[in-house]
Order: structure tokens, then sequence, then C-alpha cells
């Protein structure tokens, strides 16, 4: 690769990106909103809270911690969200092709 500047002849700099093969990244989202959020303080006031009360703490924990998360999970379904990934969409991510730029900016910060 020829990296001479010219201040005589005009510079163009063509960059070809190779797309290739891109991994699709999904995410797992809730959507949490008013209609959910009354839907789930009513579900919450409908069980019966008197089958937490036992003796054993941990049983008492676990059979709470059942209750909230599979009223939550009922509430606020999840949803599945394709990412994108923006790093990639960037033309100058290349070290090669960065150096080029940045020579380039500093010859012309140069030149005026």
């Amino acid at each position: 690769m020829d990296l001479h500047l010219s201040d005589h002849l005009a510079q163009k700099l063509a960059i070809r990106r190779n797309h290739g093969t891109r991994e699709i990244v999904y995410k797992y989202i809730r959507t949490i909103n008013k209609a959910n959020t009354i839907r789930f303080i009513d579900k919450l006031g409908c069980i019966n809270w008197s089958i937490v009360c036992v003796k054993n703490a941990k049983n008492s924990y676990t059979r709470f911690h059942v209750l909230l998360t599979n009223t939550f999970k009922e509430c606020f379904p999840e949803r599945k969200v394709k990412l994108k990934n923006r790093k990639k969409e960037q033309a100058f991510n290349d070290p090669q092709i960065l150096k080029l730029k940045n020579q380039m900016e500093a010859a012309h910060t140069i030149a005026m």
C-alpha cells in the first residue's frame, strides 16, 4: 500500500468493508408498563400468603420467592429483541485504515 501524500494531486480514499456473515445477537427484555404493573399488584393481592408463614425460615423464603417470581414472570413476560452491533457499522475500526485516516487528517491539518 502506497501511503505517499502529495500536495499537488487530489487524494481519494476508498474503503471497502467486508461484511461477511454477522452473528445475530438477541436479548430478552420485559415490558414494564402501567397496565402490567396494575395486573401484578392485583395478582399479588389474590395470593394466599398464609402458605408462606411456616416455622422454618428457609422453607418460608423459598415459598415466598417462588410465588413472587412466578407472578412476576406471568405479569411481565419476556420478549426476544434483536441487537444491532454498532461497532461493526463503523468504517474505521480496522487499525490499518484508522492509521491511514489519521495520516490523511494530519496532512490536511499541516496543509492549512
